[in-house]
């Protein structure tokens, strides 16, 4: 039961699913917290003296007349979320070696979960980073540098041997079902546009 009225008992409360949702279902109950309460300290203070009115107190045992249903649902589905990657730009050009700023523009939606977590996972190059010297030589000789997980800087500069080089930049999406998504986008530095370059 989850009602109690003039020494009667019955249901008033149900929770219906349809077929789209039933399988989402995990179990329902009723919550026994109000049917049984004496009605000195039920949720009704219309016609209760001021010293009675002192005992009720504001939870969910006080809430209402009859019992609430309890419905499980497990809202996980199977699918990842969708990443949207843009880069502030898709080449580098001239080769001449410098740092250029370029910038993620990232978001990822899901169709159940409008929390989405997401991360930079890398940024690589297919060709090696050469560096020699001390430490703080090497580090202006970075051909990638992390400034934030948006933000990066990226060298001009391919091997003159090669057929150009890419950068890959890679960011993953999780939902809090645990279903997650890479998204990848590349920035190049061309062999040639027309122009010897060595």
């Amino acid at each position: 039961y989850s009602y109690v009225f003039d020494g009667k008992v019955g249901y008033l409360d149900h929770a219906l699913a349809d077929a789209d949702l039933a399988d989402s279902v995990t179990g329902a109950a009723v919550w026994h917290i109000n049917a049984d309460e004496a009605d000195l300290i039920d949720y009704d203070t219309s016609f209760k003296q001021d010293a009675q009115d002192v005992i009720y107190a504001p939870d969910p045992y006080r809430s209402s007349d009859h019992d609430p249903v309890i419905v499980g649902l497990d809202l996980c589905d199977a699918e990842p979320p969708v990443i949207d990657l843009r880069l502030s730009t898709d080449e580098l050009w001239p080769p001449i070696g410098i740092l250029l700023p370029v910038r993620a523009y990232v978001s990822a939606t899901d169709a159940i979960d409008g929390d989405v977590e997401v991360e930079l996972v890398s940024v690589v190059s297919d060709e090696p980073n050469v560096t020699t010297g001390p430490w703080w030589k090497r580090w202006l000789q970075e051909d990638i540098i992390v400034l934030d997980d948006d933000l990066f800087l990226l060298r001009a500069e391919r091997d003159p041997r090669g057929d150009g080089r890419t950068y890959t930049i890679t960011y993953s999406a999780t939902d809090s079902c645990g279903n997650w998504s890479l998204a990848t986008a590349t920035v190049e530095v061309p062999k040639s546009r027309g122009h010897k370059w060595r």
